[in-house]
């Protein structure tokens, strides 16, 4: 008993689950955690980079995980000689 979404990339999708009514929600989320991994938030104007290993305990110091505004974007070539 219960119901079943997907939730595909791409801005046309749901990016986040609110429970606004008074009974419990319970969800189970899957993910295939493959990486490198690209994501845009629309909804904030962010952009987040995940690289090398996957998080948790696995999780290595050769690991990037950065965000940013999109707006906030520079030239390739800035900064560089």
């Amino acid at each position: 008993k219960g119901d079943f979404i997907s939730l595909p990339p791409g801005p046309e999708s749901a990016h986040q689950i609110v429970n606004d009514s008074s009974a419990p929600l319970r969800y189970l989320a899957v993910s295939t955690m493959d990486l490198p991994e690209v994501v845009e938030y629309p909804d904030s104007g962010k952009l987040g980079v995940m690289a090398g290993s996957q998080e948790g305990p696995q999780a290595s110091s050769d690991s990037i995980r950065h965000f940013t505004r999109v707006k906030d974007g520079v030239d390739y070539w800035e900064g560089e000689k």
